[in-house]
C-alpha cells in the first residue's frame, strides 16, 4: 500500500474497499494537519502511541474536542470541521467511514471527499533516526 508524505507526517493507507478507509497515521510532535472536513464519511482515530489532540468544530471556531494517548479514540462525523495536533512524536489508526445512503462511488467518496481551509503545521524539528523521518 502507498505512503504519502504530509506537512505534519506521514500517511500508510493499508485498506480501501466499498465502504471503509483505514491508514495508519505517524505524526511528529509539534505537526498539525490541516483544518478540514469530508462531506460523506465519518472518521475514528484511535491512538497507538504518543499523544494527540483533536480539535473540531465551525470553521474558524474549533475547540478541543478530546485529547488522546495510547488506545483511546474520537470520532468526528462527516462535515464536522476538524484538526488533529501531534503533542508528541504519535502514531494512530484512522478509519474513515461512508455514510449510509451515499450515492456516488465509494472509492472516490474514500479518496477524495476532503475540503481544506488551510495546508496544516510542519514541526519545527522532524526526527531523522530510526527510519521516522522523511525519506
Amino acid at each position: 500500500m502507498s505512503t504519502r508524505n504530509h506537512k505534519w507526517g506521514r500517511s500508510k493507507l493499508l485498506l480501501c474497499d466499498g465502504a471503509t478507509q483505514v491508514e495508519y497515521l505517524h505524526g511528529w510532535k509539534g505537526g498539525a494537519s490541516s483544518c478540514h472536513r469530508h462531506h460523506h464519511k465519518s472518521s475514528y482515530f484511535w491512538v497507538l502511541s504518543g499523544r494527540m489532540s483533536i480539535h473540531a468544530g465551525p470553521l474558524g471556531h474549533e475547540e478541543v474536542l478530546a485529547d488522546l494517548t495510547p488506545m483511546e479514540s474520537c470520532e468526528i462525523p462527516s462535515g464536522w470541521w476538524h484538526r488533529i495536533l501531534f503533542l508528541e512524536h504519535s502514531t494512530a489508526i484512522e478509519v474513515y467511514r461512508i455514510n449510509e445512503g451515499v450515492f456516488v462511488s465509494p472509492i472516490a467518496t474514500l479518496l477524495s471527499d476532503i475540503e481544506r481551509s488551510d495546508i496544516g503545521v510542519e514541526p519545527e524539528h522532524i526526527p531523522t533516526s530510526e527510519g521516522n523521518g522523511r525519506p
